[in-house]
């Protein structure tokens, strides 16, 4: 079990358009005559390209080193500053999310004019605001669905009264087809949002290729999300972070957890990240054991019987481009360290929407539960005591494959708004007389 422990740059296009929502109603038009696509483009690559805010010398000097002070830190989040230029949309429809937002994104490699990616963001309250005051953020990933709208409205509605001190922020993992629903509804027919392979954000993938915009994972594209809210001249409150998913977002999280270069950096300002990983389909073992499907334990598999069995995402084998930079090694020491609640619904594997009926997923355990109770499991008996205290599972009687009556549970609530520790009052006092 786990326990919080809290203490004491706006980056993205404000858009007052509905998002390219995958499951719901598209929405309403960008007035282009009052704000061109051409000017924001040009006032995004200025802020990139200024010596102060140069995107590509943090990315290098931050993340990928893990190096570096708390000052320095500060030093490297500047460009969250003086690349966000918050150009307002209007729309002409009223049938907008709360905040709908465009978050200008680019690769660890991209060169200092590049053109950024932009990743739809729908938020509790608008990236240009004053954030003074706001002492938690958390960041939902949707699942297969890609609804970021219903994830955030989910999340605010959980939220109630904690919502005006909580930034809740939901991006959205857009496909090619999502882009051609919507094109009506992007500024310049969605040509430079980010877009990726189906399955391909669940795990770290790099986007599709776009030129001028180069591929981008959606790792990276969190490690950014992180960064802006870690930075402490817009968010000089903020006390902790939650970054929950469900099904697929719930995989995603899980793989993040592991390779996630961001919340090291945060570390080093003593700011808290918590992982809530919800009905995942299967996980990422560290090494080549798996349970065993007739009897207790874990040993290696047959491999003759799934020879990918063990590859990314469900193994350290092949790993992605981003997976790769973090390094095999340096995935074991970081994943033991990370704070995880595993949350799962006991009837998560009936009538399941989208099973992972793979080899590799398979090896893992037949359903959702199975695969959630044998991981918690493995990690225990791979990490000992330092996995116990850091990393524990909820499974919640009753509930099927259900994002709101997981989140909603006693023990959603307490690891969305609470102090994190899902452990029932009766062991409670038996293990603090």
């Amino acid at each position: 079990m786990f326990h919080r422990h809290s203490r004491g740059n706006s980056c993205g296009m404000n858009a007052r358009v509905p998002l390219p929502l995958a499951g719901g109603a598209g929405g309403g038009q960008v007035n282009q005559q009052h704000h061109p696509i051409g000017s924001i483009i040009l006032s995004v690559r200025a802020g990139m390209t200024s010596p102060e805010g140069n995107l590509i010398r943090c990315l290098r000097s931050g993340p990928a080193s893990g190096r570096g002070t708390q000052a320095s830190l500060r030093q490297r989040l500047v460009f969250l500053i003086s690349i966000c230029f918050f150009l307002s949309f209007t729309s002409v429809v009223q049938a907008a999310p709360p905040s709908g937002s465009f978050f200008p994104i680019l690769p660890f490699d991209a060169a200092p004019d590049a053109k950024p990616s932009l990743l739809p963001i729908a938020s509790n309250h608008p990236l240009d605001a004053d954030h003074t005051g706001l002492t938690r953020a958390i960041i939902v990933i949707h699942d297969f669905s890609r609804d970021a709208g219903r994830a955030l409205a989910t999340m605010t509605a959980l939220a109630g009264d904690e919502n005006s001190a909580t930034m809740i922020m939901a991006p959205q993992f857009l496909l090619d087809s999502d882009i051609t629903r919507f094109a009506d509804n992007l500024p310049d027919k969605g040509r430079d949002f980010a877009r990726w392979s189906i399955g391909g954000w669940g795990s770290g993938a790099d986007s599709l290729p776009a030129p001028p915009q180069k591929s981008i994972s959606s790792f990276t594209a969190l490690d950014l999300m992180l960064l802006y809210l870690a930075d402490h001249a817009s968010f000089p409150d903020m006390k902790e972070i939650t970054v929950i998913g469900h099904g697929e977002g719930g995989d995603f999280v899980q793989r993040y957890t592991a390779t996630g270069q961001a919340p090291d950096l945060l570390a080093q300002q003593k700011l808290p990240v918590h992982f809530v990983v919800a009905d995942a389909s299967s996980y990422l073992y560290l090494n080549t054991i798996r349970p065993r499907e007739k009897r207790q334990g874990f040993s290696p598999p047959d491999e003759a019987a799934c020879k990918d069995y063990n590859i990314w995402p469900y193994g350290l084998d092949g790993l992605n481009a981003y997976a790769k930079r973090a390094g095999m090694n340096a995935i074991k020491t970081r994943f033991a360290m990370r704070q995880v609640a595993y949350l799962v619904g006991a009837d998560a594997g009936k009538n399941d929407p989208a099973p992972d009926t793979g080899c590799a997923a398979l090896f893992q355990g037949v359903d959702r539960p199975t695969r959630a109770v044998n991981y918690v499991t493995y990690t225990g008996l791979l990490f000992g005591e330092a996995a116990a205290k850091r990393q524990d599972l909820t499974v919640v009687p009753g509930v099927g494959y259900d994002a709101d009556a997981l989140y909603s549970s006693t023990c959603g609530m307490t690891l969305l708004f609470g102090d994190g520790d899902c452990t029932p009052p009766t062991l409670k006092s038996t293990e603090n007389p």
